[in-house]
């Protein structure tokens, strides 16, 4: 992404594109050994790199993680592997971490773990979850000592090379049988909607939206000398683009609202813009519509309207499914309190997740456990400016808007991006800059 690169990025380059190389093989050929290949180049290249290499390679292959939870062969994805390994590589080995955030982590870790049960089903992808939870803290001060906005160049890079992996992997023997039901069809014009390599929709949409969303940011506050403008206008068309062909309504309501935070974030300098982008926006939808013949209207908004009689039909039956979620956890007032716990996140009866990221967290964790993973949450944050830039009040919140938007809809909370995203998010608050002042734990292992 940017236009000088050091040798430490050229690096983490050149080692992300030898990783992506045998997911690409192995899309191509079908072969096991290249998913084997990939884990393990992927873990002697975090072993022998730098630190900031490191977190520019964890950055990039999380979007690589989907294409391996869908292997028959695998029930999670392998890019926690990674996350394990530079937890190792620099947590049991050298580190330094905000004692507050840390204290928090081990209580609500603690509270996860005891609503484990080993031997049930998902046991190992709730262990995943308490790990990336130490990880988000990793990363966030290990950002804090790189670039972020290198990481975040990254972040994209990755997902590009995964939207390109995508292709490929449509016509692989042995992937596309088993993605084929993401690439699901519109009722509104038989449309296919566009997933990338992730195993939902609406998931990949999320992704959209949230990178759109810091490329805003970025645009707000002329932060990015090294991201040329044109350049940044030409990723953030190919992500409106995709996102899309998602068909999603999540996508569609999220990026509704932060093109409208990131217009009034500064609504004196960019009202005559903002006319001017609508009317142009009208007037081009209006004329592409009536050659098509009312289809682009289709395609954009129809999944709105198709049949929508009630709020759960609206909602694709999510309000059915959150009704469930919520009448079981006021039915005791150990679950109001305490949650039913990670074992049980998932009704039986309904056997389907909660497609909502805080009654997922007030279900599992209950009221005590919910006040616990804030307190973490917000103990990462520094709200003070960076002396050097003067951030936008409204637009350094936009990650976070995406984020928080994308969780009334999809259940966010243990996936391996949502980790990597309240990095960003945090960070482009004026998290985690913090004083030499502040207390600290070390730690050094010679």
């Amino acid at each position: 992404m940017q236009q000088c690169l050091t040798i430490i990025e050229k690096r983490a380059i050149k080692q992300v594109l030898v990783c992506w190389s045998c997911l690409l093989l192995c899309s191509l050929t079908s072969q096991e050994v290249f998913m084997y290949l990939y884990l393990a180049l992927g873990v002697m290249f975090l072993v022998l790199s730098s630190k900031e290499c490191d977190v520019l390679m964890l950055f990039s292959l999380v979007s690589f993680g989907n294409i391996v939870s869908i292997a028959p062969n695998y029930s999670v994805s392998l890019s926690w592997v990674f996350s394990i390994v530079f937890i190792i590589k620099y947590f049991f080995g050298k580190f330094k971490i905000y004692k507050g955030s840390f204290v928090l982590y081990l209580l609500f870790a603690a509270y996860m773990v005891m609503g484990l049960k080993p031997g049930l089903e998902g046991f190992l992808s709730d262990i995943k979850t308490i790990i990336n939870y130490l990880l988000l803290l990793l990363l966030i001060y290990e950002c804090k000592n790189t670039d972020h906005n290198k990481a975040f160049d990254f972040y994209i890079v990755g997902h590009l090379l995964s939207i390109i992996l995508s292709f490929p992997v449509r016509i692989s023997p042995r992937f596309a049988p088993l993605i084929s039901q993401a690439f699901t069809e519109t009722s509104v014009f038989n449309a296919l909607r566009f997933t990338g390599i992730d195993f939902d929709t609406n998931f990949f949409s999320a992704n959209c939206a949230f990178i759109i969303s810091i490329l805003l940011f970025y645009f707000a506050n002329r932060s990015r000398d090294d991201f040329p403008l044109r350049r940044m206008r030409i990723v953030l068309l190919i992500y409106i683009v995709f996102g899309i062909l998602t068909f999603s309504k999540t996508f569609m309501i999220d990026l509704l609202v932060i093109v409208l935070v990131y217009f009034s974030s500064n609504l004196s300098r960019k009202f005559a813009n903002m006319i001017l982008t609508v009317v142009l926006v009208v007037v081009g939808f209006y004329i592409v519509d009536t050659v098509t013949n009312g289809m682009l209207f289709n395609a954009i908004f129809g999944r709105f309207f198709e049949t929508a009689t009630n709020i759960d039909t609206l909602t694709t039956g999510r309000f059915h499914i959150w009704k469930a979620y919520m009448d079981d956890w006021k039915s005791s007032s150990h679950n109001i309190w305490f949650g039913v716990g990670m074992a049980n996140k998932k009704l039986r009866y309904l056997n389907k997740m909660h497609h909502q990221t805080y009654i997922e967290i007030l279900y599992q964790f209950g009221i005590v456990g919910s006040i616990l993973f804030t307190l973490y949450v917000v103990s990462l944050f520094r709200i003070g400016k960076d002396e050097d830039k003067a951030f936008d009040s409204h637009s350094r919140f936009l990650g976070l808007i995406s984020i928080a938007m994308c969780g009334l809809t999809l259940g966010q909370f243990a996936f391996d991006h949502t980790i990597f995203q309240l990095v960003l998010s945090i960070l482009m608050v004026g998290g985690c800059m913090w004083k030499d002042q502040m207390s600290y734990i070390g730690h050094r292992m010679d």
